[in-house]
């Protein structure tokens, strides 16, 4: 909620652009992507914010989200980072920020509309096609209580310039303080398995 509010009253995101899913089931999941899929426009931003169970399995080297429907004893009932990247792929906007609260949230990772006044090298941000991620670990379980989203709210809150990168909002204000604070290590990277091309949110 507090995300929500920050983004709505500092970040010009309008009440009628933010989707709300409690408790998804996967299937409510996959439905509101296919609502992004209509709804977006290419000149479009969208962040994307997940805060809830993942788990990795080693023997298959992959990461799954658990949403409320997940049955511990089949994988067919999770949703994969592969296919959460695949629905990425397919929404039309040009910037997308993926920021995930949940244990093995790293594991998302292959590797690791702006006016006249805009720097020149944030212009150049802007003109790419851009698929990031910001995680609240690496390939780790997460603490219950989350650190990582008490510093992206302050970030996002006490943020004072009118253009911020998602990349320099990481490394200035969210991964030395989370992991000062805790034992988990935030992540910072491009999904190229999604699209990415260049520039940055």
């Amino acid at each position: 909620i507090n995300l929500k509010l920050i983004l709505k009253n500092s970040y010009n995101f309008d009440e009628e652009n933010i989707y709300t899913l409690f408790n998804p089931q996967r299937d409510d999941f996959k439905k509101k992507f296919l609502e992004l899929k209509e709804a977006l426009q290419p000149e479009d931003n969208l962040v994307i914010f997940y805060a809830g169970h993942g788990i990795w399995v080693d023997k298959e080297k992959k990461g799954y989200w658990l949403l409320i429907d997940a049955q511990r004893n089949d994988v067919n009932s999770w949703l994969s980072n592969k296919q959460v990247l695949d629905m990425i792929a397919e929404l039309p906007a040009r910037h997308t920020l993926l920021i995930t609260d949940a244990c093995f949230s790293g594991s998302v990772f292959k590797t690791r509309s702006i006016d006249t006044e805009i720097p020149p090298a944030i212009r150049e941000m802007d003109n790419k096609i851009t698929r990031v991620a910001i995680t609240s670990g690496n390939d780790t379980e997460v603490p219950d209580v989350s650190v990582f989203m008490k510093y992206l709210i302050k970030a996002l809150s006490e943020n004072k310039e009118k253009y911020l990168s998602a990349q320099k909002m990481f490394v200035n204000q969210i991964i030395e303080a989370v992991m000062s604070e805790s034992k988990t290590e935030p992540r910072y990277g491009t999904l190229e398995l999604a699209g990415h091309v260049g520039g940055d949110f």
